[in-house]
């Protein structure tokens, strides 16, 4: 019987074989899976909440609305900013000269400022939608104010004025979250449902229909049916009569005002 020949192995290839494994096993180790959170920073301790700015105007862009004098109806888009549909829904608004209340996450305009300050210089109005979309009704007061807090202060920090309503995450509100919030509490009476339908002649229905002067249509900015329906909303409530304004031209909102409005 013959004898086996083995070949040597190489020195230099054994080390470059250890070097591969040791980096494989860092990548995909538990040390790597931590640097795959989605984009919530985590909450600092709770800070103290001061004065907030009082409501500036729109941008030059945009002309305010006397809605005692015309029927209004205003546009309002929750969630964002999403990189793909919040600029979507932003060139159909600017497109059909529309200026609507873009009510955003904080976590998510610390990652998309420049889509933020877009939204703002093209006649938006950019609004507190809390930090991290959690139901501030089941929360402490400090953690209430501290979810709205770090929400204006990344709105200021991408170059927009400080927001003056907050829009409640699933419209959730009780006797703590209404102490605790300095803002005005804005919730909706028209919802089309366009965050689950994908029939677009029935999101925009839903809207259209029913709109009447005086209502507050809730939206989002990041899904797919929102800027697809858009277009035919503007047109059908146009068609109907109504004037589409931002929020604080419908409820003719003033600096420091806390009111809540709240859906029939």
């Amino acid at each position: 019987m013959g004898v086996k020949r083995y070949r040597r192995v190489r020195p230099q290839l054994v080390v470059l074989v250890a070097a591969l494994a040791l980096v494989l096993m860092v990548s995909t180790g538990p040390a790597a899976a931590s640097t795959r959170q989605d984009l919530r920073p985590s909450l600092p301790p709770a800070l103290k909440v001061t004065t907030f700015a009082p409501i500036q105007p729109l941008a030059p862009l945009y002309t305010r609305t006397d809605c005692t004098a015309v029927d209004c109806v205003a546009l309002t888009f929750d969630d964002g900013p999403d990189p793909t549909y919040t600029p979507q829904v932003l060139d159909i608004l600017q497109q059909k000269q529309v200026s609507a209340t873009f009510f955003m996450i904080g976590y998510r305009v610390a990652a998309y400022p420049s889509i933020v300050k877009h939204a703002y210089d093209t006649g938006q109005e950019v609004e507190n939608h809390s930090w991290s979309h959690v139901d501030l009704s089941k929360l402490p007061p400090d953690q209430i104010m501290n979810q709205i807090k770090q929400t204006n202060d990344a709105i200021v920090a991408a170059g927009v004025p400080a927001p003056t309503m907050l829009r409640p995450p699933y419209g959730a509100v009780n006797d703590t979250v209404r102490a605790a919030n300095p803002l005005a509490t804005i919730l909706w009476n028209i919802d089309p449902l366009d965050w689950k339908l994908t029939n677009i002649g029935k999101v925009v229905a839903n809207v259209v229909d029913p709109a009447k002067a005086g209502d507050i249509v809730l939206m989002h900015s990041v899904h797919p049916q929102d800027p697809q329906a858009l277009p035919s909303i503007i047109d059908g409530l146009r068609a109907k009569g109504l004037t589409i304004v931002p929020v604080s031209d419908l409820l003719s909102l003033q600096s420091g005002d806390r009111a809540q409005y709240s859906h029939q």
